[in-house]
């Protein structure tokens, strides 16, 4: 169903919409990063661009920006890390990634 809604050829009735965005904002977001990335190096912004564009139109209160004090996510048994703790998560890891470029082969 994934590839008839990238190829914009007619799907099931029970595909929902949301289905038809997170399939659509997905091959955005792969081609923004397939454009960019040896344009721009990767940080906060560029993070919350990306996930603006992969969340926009589904969940537009949340598009885009980091989890405020209260909001939670879990997916199954996983509980996130609470939100105040994401910024600085994401600011190591960014770190971390930075100061060991040598180490991945993908670049």
């Amino acid at each position: 169903e994934t590839e008839k809604i990238l190829l914009e050829m007619e799907v099931s009735r029970d595909v929902s919409v949301r289905e038809v965005y997170e399939a659509k904002n997905l091959s955005r977001v792969i081609n923004y990063i397939r454009d960019k990335s040896k344009e721009k190096e990767i940080d906060k912004e560029l993070i919350l661009l990306l996930h603006q564009m992969l969340i926009g139109g589904i969940n537009d209160e949340f598009a885009g920006r980091f989890r405020k004090i209260g909001e939670y996510v879990r997916v199954g048994t996983h509980v996130a890390p609470a939100p105040e703790k994401v910024v600085s998560m994401i600011e190591d890891i960014l770190n971390y990634y930075i100061n060991n470029l040598d180490g991945y082969f993908l670049d």
